[in-house]
């Protein structure tokens, strides 16, 4: 599976520029007080998907398990640009009570994380609202990749498992960086935002990814952290390309 974000042409630009979406200071700051926008970013990537039992046959390291994944739309909603929190919240809600995942088990989320403020808002009310669905007691870390890569649009749903995938490598939830201060008009609940990194929760066993959609598409994603375990060499022939 692979995303490829390139700007070729200026039109992806000149769009933006007349939605306002783009930040006048070209930082995107996600959850921040000063959140005004995004800023455009080219990027690739790919990851291999594969069965467990194919993963363990071939003696490669599996970075994560998908433990479900989950797509609405917004239907009517007031423009192309404005996103629905309750679509976004029965997303949330409908995966987990579908995959009887609990949610105080669940250590971090990677947020779609624009930096506009609308969006911002309307997001981490759904993801609330969502969480709060299951009855169950919950804390987790919420961050964006955006704040520090930019918004490398069609790639910017991989871009963000990456990021988790490494969460998981490492053990460590990276700092969320903010221009300012944190949004005061955000509800965050249960959810935490750190400034500064900080080591996985001993007790959380899965992540989750939330992706939107110009177009009102909704995405969200949970994995599963993998038990690391030692990888016996294998020597296979070859030739190989890398």
């Amino acid at each position: 599976m692979a995303g490829v974000s390139v700007f070729a042409t200026p039109e992806v630009f000149e769009f933006a520029q007349r939605s306002n979406m783009l930040s006048a200071r070209g930082h995107c700051d996600a959850f921040g007080d000063e959140a005004d926008g995004f800023v455009p970013a080219e990027g690739v990537a790919a990851i291999m998907l594969m069965s467990a039992g194919k993963a363990r046959e071939l003696g490669l390291e599996v970075l994560a398990s998908i433990e479900a994944i989950s797509l609405n739309h917004d239907g009517m909603s007031n423009g192309m640009m404005a996103p629905n929190s309750q679509a976004q919240a029965a997303l949330i809600a409908g995966s987990y009570e579908r995959s009887g995942i609990d949610v105080g088990r669940i250590g971090y989320v990677e947020a779609h994380g624009t930096g506009t403020r609308l969006g911002d808002s309307i997001e981490v009310a759904g993801l609330v609202n969502g969480f709060r669905a299951q009855a169950q007691p919950y804390d987790a870390y919420l961050g964006a990749s955006k704040s520090v890569i930019g918004h490398t649009l069609v790639c910017s749903g991989l871009a963000s498992v990456i990021k988790t995938l490494l969460i998981f490598r490492h053990s460590t939830i990276p700092a969320q960086p903010l221009a300012g201060s944190l949004n005061s008009t955000l509800d965050l609940d249960r959810f935490m935002i750190s400034e500064q990194a900080v080591p996985w929760p001993s007790d959380k066993t899965y992540a989750c990814v939330s992706a939107f959609g110009f177009t009102g598409s909704n995405a969200h994603l949970v994995l599963g952290k993998p038990e690391r375990r030692q990888l016996e060499p294998q020597n296979s022939p070859g030739p190989w390309a890398f």
